[in-house]
């Protein structure tokens, strides 16, 4: 891990949050980092993954992704060039309101498992995070890690031709 790069990563998460709570309001019910940077592994390479969970959010990923890279990514890009030194940081946003949040998506795998909720207003964050965790509790799908690799493997326990369920 390199220590810049981590610092560097926890001072984007913070100015993210800022500008994620000035332009989505009170329809911004909270971020949550994982990945790298909230197991404080973080190299220069790495992104900043992070969920955005908000209401009356656009349709579709495409719409939602256009949307924030307007309104979120490039005048945080511009606040970060005017800093001397500050090099940006790729971000990798999750899109999700309160119903999406509760569907139990694969991409949410691994927040489960290395969340860092930084705002949670109306604890819908850790209340969807929390009935994940019950569920892998029943069914038993493991998080795998291999040197610097990891995944999840689901079949633990499954017979041939029996069904998983999240």
């Amino acid at each position: 891990m390199s220590f810049f790069a981590q610092a560097a990563r926890e001072a984007a998460a913070v100015t993210l949050l800022d500008f994620l709570t000035q332009d989505y309001g009170s329809c911004f019910f909270g971020p949550t980092i994982y990945g790298s940077t909230a197991r404080g592994m973080a190299t220069v390479a790495c992104d900043l993954d992070f969920t955005i969970c908000a209401d009356h959010l656009p349709g579709g990923r495409f719409c939602r992704i256009e949307e924030f890279d307007r309104r979120i990514e490039w005048p945080l890009r511009e606040e970060w060039e005017s800093r001397r030194g500050c090099a940006p940081i790729d971000l990798s946003p999750i899109f999700r309101n309160p119903s999406e949040l509760m569907a139990r998506s694969p991409i949410l795998f691994d927040v489960t498992k290395d969340a860092r909720i930084l705002r949670d207003e109306n604890g819908h964050i850790a209340k969807a995070l929390d009935c994940m965790r019950a569920r892998f509790e029943r069914s038993g799908p493991k998080r795998v890690s291999h040197r610097r690799l990891s995944w999840w493997d689901l079949r633990l326990g499954l017979a041939c031709g029996g069904s998983y369920e999240l």
